[in-house]
Formats: structure tokens, C-alpha cells, sequence
């Protein structure tokens, strides 16, 4: 028992040590294998860069913040580090150093508000997007059916105004047409009785005349 206690202990040692990297504790081993990674990339930017040449650091510096070269706390002060001597050496504009940009979230609010922005929509939230999208259809369809109603409406007055026959005044226009046949007949039938009894005059007083004689 002593014994794996023991080893417990020395693994758990072994872990720690992993984690501490320049003084700095991280939580993962992957983020602490970074870190040791950044130091060797520092201290061979160290050995190749002049100090004795601001423009040239400076160049340096300005590809570091492009590429994104560090990500850690111990990639992050080296870039302070630089930083501050361009701020310090004569010719470097300060205004044209770029700020140091970091990839993590520090605070724990910080981590639940992108936990909750990239947390996928609840139903409740789907309800009402849908509802919401009802809503929507269900006023457009009123207002394409008040404009059908009201086309359907405007077609029957023009139908039923309208001096050519249709479906919808057929039967008044036949009725109108049938009311001037009859009339206009009935004038021809006059017409006819009225020359009739006038030649039938005529011949009676033709008639007369003839006896006389």
C-alpha cells in the first residue's frame, strides 16, 4: 500500500514538473510542451537578431505578430520584451508597433460567454424562430388573399358594366336584345295593317267609281 502510494506521489511529482515551464504553471501538459518549444524558438531569434539595429528588430518584430509566433505567456513576455525596446529606441515611429495579440481567454466569464455563442440554438429558441417565420407566411397570405378578393370583385363590376355579352350579363343582354326584335316587329306588323287598310280603301272607291258609270 506505502509502495503504490509512493508511486503516486513520484508520478504525480514527475506531472508537476511538466506543467512549470520559466516559472509559469500551466494546466495542460500540451500547453507546457508549447511553451518549452517557444523558449527554443527565443533563444534563436536572440542569437540572429541585432540590437544595435532598431529597424532591423523592428522587422523582426512586425513578422513574429503576422505569423502569430507565440502563444503562451512565455512566448508573450519575449514579445513584451521586444516591444519595450522598440518603444525605447530613437527612429522606430511608436505608433506603428503592432500590439501583441494573445489567443486564450483569461477570465472564466470571458470562457462561458464563447462557451454560450457557440453553444447550438435551444428548442425553445427554434420554437420561436419558427413561430416568428409563421407569422410572417400567415400576414402575407391575408394580404395576397385581399388583393384576390378585391381583383375577383373589380373583374365582376367590369363584367357586368361592360356593353359586350359575358357570362356574368348574358342573360340581360339576350332579354334587351329580344325586347327590340319584338318592338321593331311589331312596328313592321303596323306598318303592314296600315298599307293594307290603304289599298283597301283605294279599291272600294275604284269599285264605286266603276258603278257610277
Amino acid at each position: 500500500m506505502e509502495e503504490k502510494t509512493e508511486a503516486g506521489l513520484e508520478a504525480q511529482e514527475k506531472t508537476e514538473d511538466k506543467l512549470i515551464v520559466n516559472g509559469i504553471r500551466y494546466i495542460s501538459v500540451h500547453d507546457a510542451a508549447a511553451a518549452k518549444e517557444e523558449i527554443k524558438k527565443i533563444d534563436y531569434i536572440k542569437s540572429r537578431m541585432n540590437f544595435n539595429n532598431p529597424e532591423e528588430v523592428y522587422a523582426i518584430y512586425d513578422k513574429m505578430i503576422d505569423n502569430r509566433l507565440f502563444v503562451t505567456p512565455t512566448g508573450y513576455e519575449f514579445l513584451f520584451d521586444i516591444k519595450k525596446y522598440l518603444e525605447d529606441a530613437p527612429g522606430i515611429d511608436n505608433s506603428s508597433i503592432k500590439v501583441i495579440q494573445t489567443e486564450s481567454l483569461f477570465t472564466q466569464r470571458a470562457r462561458n460567454e464563447a462557451r454560450a455563442e457557440n453553444r447550438p440554438p435551444s428548442r425553445e429558441q427554434d420554437l420561436k424562430n419558427e413561430l416568428k417565420k409563421n407569422q410572417t407566411g400567415y400576414r402575407t397570405s391575408v394580404i395576397i388573399n385581399i388583393f384576390l378578393v378585391i381583383l375577383v370583385i373589380a373583374m365582376f363590376v367590369i363584367a357586368l358594366s361592360s356593353d359586350t355579352p359575358n357570362m356574368l350579363n348574358y342573360r340581360t343582354a339576350i332579354e334587351n336584345e329580344y325586347s327590340e326584335w319584338e318592338e321593331e316587329l311589331k312596328k313592321r306588323e303596323s306598318e303592314l295593317s296600315r298599307r293594307e287598310k290603304e289599298q283597301g280603301t283605294e279599291g272600294d272607291e275604284n269599285a264605286g267609281a266603276g258603278g257610277i258609270e
